[in-house]
């Protein structure tokens, strides 16, 4: 039995263990089913779009009440599954592919 006693080490490897048993996201068997393509959840793409209305990663953390280094990890992770390595190329991208909208609701 796996307790708080346990060594941090075999706790690690349960939790590991017990998460490639979860959905990568309830009611889609892989990212890549995902609506968008690319993989992207929920914050991810909040952050994208965050990201395309020209905000810092200061704003979208106030924006959205994370901190800036999880903004950052968010970026990074975006920046990977979208193949880009900056801001504008990520931007331009998104929008290209209709990953993120206009405040009127449209895709650029």
């Amino acid at each position: 039995m796996i307790n708080q006693d346990s060594h941090p080490s075999v706790q690690r490897r349960a939790v590991h263990a017990g998460s490639r048993r979860l959905p990568a996201m309830p009611g889609y068997r892989t990212r890549q089913d995902r609506p968008d393509g690319y993989g992207l959840p929920p914050r991810e793409s909040a952050v994208l779009g965050l990201l395309a209305d020209n905000l810092t990663a200061a704003a979208i953390a106030r924006n959205l009440a994370i901190s800036i280094s999880t903004v950052n990890t968010h970026l990074e992770h975006v920046y990977r599954k979208l193949g880009t390595n900056n801001r504008l190329t990520t931007v331009l991208l998104a929008r290209e592919a209709g990953l993120v909208e206009t405040r009127d609701g449209v895709p650029i």
